[in-house]
């Protein structure tokens, strides 16, 4: 134990040259007393001054004297970190050391501590000053691909290609043409050894990339459902990315934890939520979140706490009963019509699901719930959950809400509702009464990344009592733990991952730009306006004559076929006459009208007096295409022979075999039928 000891420096190249990062000391000087200690430091301490980086010294069983380095006590045992304070603690960590030994003959011998002391104190250098204004560090070295310089250009380039995209987006295909596997034959096996110029990287966006895109934005797109997007929630997102943050507790990023409370309580006011969902409305319990992916993860998460729930409960009732037991008795229930997560939610959660028939307007109604519990009741099986849907996928039918509900909290049952397709339009007050009885509902999503201006992702989420989804899901290591936990929130304990993205600037963005104004009028655009516009130009031409009217405050066309001698050529006529209007209406609109379209109800007028094309057209009418595609969506088995024969069990008339067909009446309830989705 001579004075010697380890000593490991990490090196960085940047952009001003290489220098000292963190240098890490391992003690080896025998326990002496103070002064002595301070004494055979000095050196180091004049050593790494002059190098401008902080010493932290591990003393080995020993505190080290606070004389010697101007600290009480170490803050991280054995590390050192550069002293310039605009290189943060968390970037100042030592990971990669290049270890050396020094010794007495490095140092000039335990007699050459003193003269090393005396020169470096000659030639001591002041540290150095921050960098001015002018001259602030660029963030990051060029190392790392790009510095602030280039940043800036570039982005000014990337913001000039996203508008340039969605200004001309409808001169592209709407679907790509290519085959599974395209991408693999253009890009090159192995990642570049060497960085690569950017404005080659992004050729290759145009060359590669764009020719495989599914064009979402097209004004030609028709599929799925609508995927949302604003050019201020498209900068949010930039932003958040600069940020940086990962907000999964109130101490990882205070605002954002508490942006995304007051943001979840502006929405839930704008659909006219009950105030048991908001978060800051006196002593609720409730509160709203946004969750990391989509509605799936809404429903997965409800549905895990109405289990933990209803299995904590039957524990307390039969507690030698063992909980795999009580598990296997648990039963869920959804439509025919819900979308496909409830079922995925029922195989993760290891639950049995219901899925009950609809009526004639695809509704799920009470009575068809409470014969499906009741029997299921007398089977052994325990009913703990209902996924009720406003405004589905296939068709956006809505279920009996007000019948639904009242049964569920009589049950003592978790009643989720699935907004997601519709529940934007909850933001005009004419639409509200779509969400009658959604008092009765402990859980309620709705997705605005669909139709509220807001880019994906962005699914939100409330809840009556927070405690009860919390408790299901926390977990709590010590690392993640604060003071302030009894006073704030911490998302990391309302869904399944712990990082957590900035989510709610993009909401706050397209919600302050447009206004509740701006978004209501969104939602309703296309509806009222238009429509009496065209009515005025048609009945101002003379060619036709309608009449308008009122339903539920939108304003419809009435078309009647009211002369006696009217035949298919007169009907055909008028529909011409109405797409000729509506044409020139959208077109002065600025709205781009697809020649073929056109040309084809050009085809149609010219062909008029043929009946067999009357028929034909008629066959192949908007309502019949509708129908076969609401068909399709609803069971899709009966369309895809590869679905059919990909399902065990399944034939080509399972529909018939999952029971009688629903009342014919739509305002009566369909007799109890359905199928259980059993998990693996």
């Amino acid at each position: 134990m001579d004075g010697r000891g380890v000593l490991c420096i990490r090196l960085a190249a940047g952009h001003s040259g290489v220098s000292i990062r963190g240098v890490f000391f391992l003690d080896v000087l025998p326990p002496g007393d103070a002064s002595a200690r301070a004494s055979a430091m000095k050196p180091l301490e004049l050593l790494f001054n002059r190098l401008h980086c902080l010493i932290k010294i591990d003393a080995r069983n020993e505190e080290a004297p606070p004389d010697v380095l101007g600290e009480p006590k170490p803050t991280e045992t054995g590390r050192l970190g550069c002293a310039n304070p605009e290189h943060p603690a968390p970037q100042r960590e030592v990971k990669e050391l290049l270890e050396a030994e020094l010794g007495e003959d490095d140092l000039g011998g335990r007699g050459g501590y003193e003269p090393l002391v005396a020169q470096m104190q000659d030639d001591e250098l002041p540290p150095p000053p921050p960098p001015s204004s002018g001259e602030q560090r660029r963030h990051g070295p060029s190392s790392r691909g790009m510095d602030s310089v280039e940043f800036r250009r570039r982005g000014q380039e990337m913001v000039e290609y996203i508008a340039r995209y969605m200004e001309t987006i409808g001169d592209r295909r709407v679907t790509p043409q290519c085959e599974p596997g395209y991408l693999k034959e253009l890009l090159p096996e192995r990642a570049p050894e060497q960085p690569e110029d950017w404005d080659k990287i992004m050729a290759d966006v145009e060359r590669f990339i764009m020719p495989g895109v599914t064009h979402w934005q097209h004004p030609h797109f028709h599929a799925y459902f609508p995927a949302g997007n604003s050019y201020p929630s498209i900068l949010a997102d930039m932003l958040s990315d600069g940020i940086g943050c990962v907000g999964f507790s109130w101490a990882a990023s205070p605002a954002c934890t508490e942006l995304e409370v007051i943001m979840l309580d502006w929405v839930g006011k704008m659909i006219n939520l009950p105030d048991e969902f908001l978060c800051l409305s006196g002593n609720s319990r409730g509160g709203g979140v946004i969750q990391a992916s989509d509605a799936s993860e809404c429903i997965l998460n409800t549905l895990l706490a109405a289990r933990y729930a209803t299995i904590k409960k039957l524990k307390e009732e039969q507690p030698f009963v063992d909980e795999g037991v009580l598990l296997s008795k648990l039963m869920a229930y959804c439509s025919k019509e819900a979308h496909s997560s409830v079922e995925k939610a029922a195989m993760i959660g290891f639950v049995k699901l219901r899925i009950l028939d609809t009526d004639d307007n695809f509704s799920m109604r009470g009575s068809t719930l409470a014969a499906a519990m009741e029997e299921d009741r007398k089977a052994g099986f325990v009913p703990f959950f209902v996924s009720a849907t406003l405004g589905t996928t296939s068709c956006c039918s809505f279920d009996a809400l007000a019948e639904i509900g009242p049964l569920c909290q009589k049950e003592g049952i978790w009643l989720h509702v699935d907004a997601a397709y519709a529940g934007s339009a909850f933001i005009c007050p004419e639409f509200q009464y779509l969400h009658k009885g959604l008092e009765y509902a402990m859980s309620f999503n709705i997705n605005p990344n669909k139709w509220m201006l807001v880019n994906f992702d962005c699914s939100l989420m409330w809840v009556k009592d927070r405690f009860k989804l919390t408790q299901a899901l926390v977990v709590d290591p010590l690392y993640l733990q604060h003071s302030y936990s009894d006073k704030a929130i911490d998302y990391r304990h309302w869904g399944i991952p712990l990082s957590r993205r900035f989510r709610s600037l993009k909401l706050w963005f397209v919600v302050r730009r447009y206004g509740i104004a701006g978004l209501q009028h969104y939602i309703r655009e296309g509806s009222n306006q238009l429509n009496e516009k065209l009515l005025s130009s048609i009945n101002a031409s003379g060619k036709l004559h309608m009449v308008p009217a009122s339903l539920n405050d939108r304003y419809v066309i009435r078309f009647c076929v009211c002369a006696p001698n009217a035949c298919d050529a007169d009907i055909v006529y008028a529909w011409h006459i109405v797409s000729q209007f509506t044409t020139e209406l959208l077109q002065l609109l600025g709205h781009e009208i697809d020649k073929k379209e056109e040309e084809k109800e050009a085809k149609i007028c010219e062909e008029s007096a043929d009946e067999v094309f009357v028929l034909e057209r008629k066959q192949h009418s908007l309502r019949y295409r509708r129908s076969f595609f609401v068909r399709m969506v609803s069971d899709p088995k009966l369309y895809n022979p590869k679905i059919v024969r990909a399902l065990s069990g399944s034939t080509s008339s399972e529909p018939q075999q999952r029971g009688q067909p629903a009342s014919e009446s739509s305002g009566e309830s369909p007799t109890y039928t359905g199928e259980v989705v059993t998990p693996l």
